[in-house]
């Protein structure tokens, strides 16, 4: 089997791994939570993966096309560093816009997840990242790192969901501190992995952003409009009825 055939399989294997430990996950939720409670889970994050969407701005895509398109190793992880800081200033203006949402969704919905919001807006800083390093995994071709990106986050959730079951009891917010970590560990190791350096930093993040205006902002666009209407759905269901049904029809 070659390097194609490896990568494939390996990505497919975590894929199938991932889906069948989310199983798992799902039902540790909503067993524990309850109608009420997953719904404020599910609305949580319906709220922040739609929202985090519009986050992007291009900068991602085009880094992983200046990666893949790098002439040696060095280049691709000083690449890879000025990505880190791009995703981590996208991920404050993120945070900020989160703390601020966190004041008016409970009107708006009708909903007691404003605080969860408020409280969890700092540590939100890393769902940008989330974005960014299939990018770069795919700009180095190390998709064998991608595959632990798939895995890890959910098996890290697993494990402390059954811990955080033996010492205390189990309220809606627990379980939202525990994906956000499980998010923030994949993020440390996959991005680790990758190794980044952060030399040049300014001539790295001049070429990102100029490769932003000739190519990833006119994507960042037009994947807006594909995808403005990712988790409506989800979002209408509990505008116009509750976070205890959202679970249902979702």
């Amino acid at each position: 089997m070659g390097k194609t055939g490896r990568q494939t399989s390996t990505l497919f294997l975590s894929q199938i791994a991932a889906l069948f430990l989310g199983v798992f996950t799902g039902i540790i939720n909503t067993r524990v939570l309850g109608p009420e409670g997953y719904g404020i889970l599910a609305f949580f994050f319906t709220i922040t993966s739609f929202t985090v969407l519009f986050f992007r701005f291009g900068f991602f895509s085009a880094s992983g096309l200046l990666i893949a398109q790098a002439k040696d190793e060095r280049k691709e992880r000083e690449l890879a560093g000025a990505s880190v800081i791009v995703a981590f200033l996208i991920g404050i203006s993120y945070s900020f816009f989160i703390l601020f949402l966190s004041f008016f969704v409970d009107d708006i919905f009708n909903t007691n997840v404003g605080w969860i919001l408020r409280y969890s807006s700092f540590l939100l800083i890393a769902l940008p990242f989330g974005m960014l390093v299939p990018q770069v995994g795919r700009g180095m071709n190390k998709i064998e790192r991608l595959s632990l990106f798939s895995v890890i986050p959910t098996a890290v959730y697993l494990l402390g969901a059954l811990m955080l079951l033996k010492i205390i009891q189990i309220e809606p917010f627990h379980f939202i501190l525990l994906s956000i970590f499980s998010t923030i560990v994949s993020v440390l190791v996959v991005m680790h992995s990758f190794h980044p350096l952060f030399n040049n930093i300014r001539e790295n993040l001049k070429e990102i952003w100029k490769k932003n205006k000739e190519y990833g902002f006119h994507l960042y666009l037009g994947q807006i409009v594909d995808q403005s209407t990712y988790q409506l759905d989800r979002i209408f269901i509990t505008y116009f009825v509750n976070t205890t049904l959202h679970h249902i029809f979702c």
